[in-house]
């Protein structure tokens, strides 16, 4: 598993005029991938990962399509998230579903889900191999991309495994980690972890 290099902090490339959201991610992910020698998609599309309607329902205030102004917002939350998916799969489990995109209202104040900079998943299952799986990954995001200035939030009462991951990067001055409990702030698991299998070899 390799991180996002020191280039892609600065990797937002501009929306065409008239581009769709759709068509906006679909080739900012592949010019991304192209740089990254196809690690990234690995020789498929973005929509055999994460659809665009996985990412978009219309109607539905945790996954709306955000103004063309904050379109760039999502394309290294969404590439930190097929990283993400990559470590479950190496880990034995599959996918990683799509809970929110983009809001305008709701949630924390200074929410990066409001400025279209944040994704959150979870596994198809919560089963607590899968939810260990998907601790392990988000630690190793953690650790590994604090030059894109990543958000990793992950939540449940248990420091070893995690039902949902919070990721959000390129809007903040710095990493940041936390850990919520029926909605209340608790002592951050991801620094307690140890280095991911993949990192020790």
């Amino acid at each position: 598993m390799i991180p996002l290099p020191d280039w892609t902090a600065d990797y937002r490339p501009a929306v065409a005029p008239g581009e769709s959201y759709q068509d906006y991610l679909e080739r900012a992910i592949e010019d991304l991938d192209a740089g990254l020698a196809g690690r990234l998609l690995q020789n498929a599309p973005l929509a055999r990962y994460f659809g665009h309607r996985e990412l978009v329902v219309p109607g539905y205030r945790r996954k709306a399509e955000p103004p063309p102004e904050l379109f760039r917002g999502l394309v290294l939350p969404l590439a930190l998230a097929l990283l993400l998916r990559q470590t479950q799969v190496a880990q034995g489990h599959g996918p990683l579903i799509v809970i929110a995109t983009f809001r305008a209202t709701g949630g924390a104040k200074n929410s990066k889900h409001k400025v279209n900079a944040a994704i959150d998943v979870k596994p198809p299952k919560n089963t607590k191999a899968a939810c260990r799986a998907l601790m392990v990954g988000a630690g190793w995001l953690w650790r590994t991309h604090a030059h894109l200035g990543v958000g990793v939030g992950t939540y449940g009462p248990h420091m070893d495994r995690t039902a949902v991951v919070h990721i959000d990067a390129g809007a903040r001055t710095s990493r940041k980690t936390w850990r919520h409990v029926n909605g209340l702030p608790r002592t951050p698991a991801l620094p307690k972890l140890p280095p991911a299998p993949w990192e020790r070899g």
